[in-house]
C-alpha cells in the first residue's frame, strides 16, 4: 500500500517535468499527507498545478518544470489544515487559486503572484 501511495504522489510531479497535462481537478493526496497536490486543465490545453503543506498553507506553483514558491502578501498563516482550490474558464483561458483554512475559514487568493487575505464582514 504505501508503494502505491508513493507512485500516486510521484506521478503529479513527472507529469510536470515532462510536460504532459492532467484532467480537470485532479488532486493527488489522501487526507492525512502532508504534501497535497492539486492540478486543473484550462484553455484548450493548459493546466497549472500546485503543492501545498496542508499543515502549514505554504505553497509552490509548477511553472516551467519547477516547483516556484507562492510568497505571501503579509504574515504567514498560524498552523492548521489547509486545502488550496483552482478554478477555471475553458473559454478564456483563465484560472484562479483560492486557499483556505478548513477550521476557521479564513482564506486567500493568489493575486500577483502572492496569497492575499480576503478579509470577512462576518466573524
Amino acid at each position: 500500500m504505501t508503494h502505491l501511495r508513493t507512485l500516486r504522489c510521484l506521478l503529479p510531479l513527472a507529469l510536470v517535468l515532462t510536460g504532459l497535462a492532467l484532467p480537470a481537478d485532479s488532486l493527488w493526496a489522501e487526507d492525512g499527507d502532508t504534501y497535497q497536490f492539486v492540478f486543473r486543465a484550462h484553455g484548450n490545453s493548459d493546466w497549472v498545478g500546485m503543492r501545498y503543506r496542508a499543515d502549514s498553507g505554504e505553497t509552490w506553483r509548477a511553472v516551467k518544470g519547477r516547483w516556484v514558491k507562492v510568497e505571501e502578501k503579509g504574515a504567514a498563516p498560524e498552523p492548521g489544515t489547509y486545502r488550496v482550490q483552482l478554478l477555471a474558464q475553458k473559454d478564456l483561458n483563465s484560472w484562479w487559486a483560492f486557499r483556505y483554512d478548513v477550521h476557521t475559514g479564513r482564506t486567500w487568493r493568489l493575486s500577483g503572484g502572492n496569497w492575499t487575505d480576503m478579509p470577512t464582514d462576518t466573524p
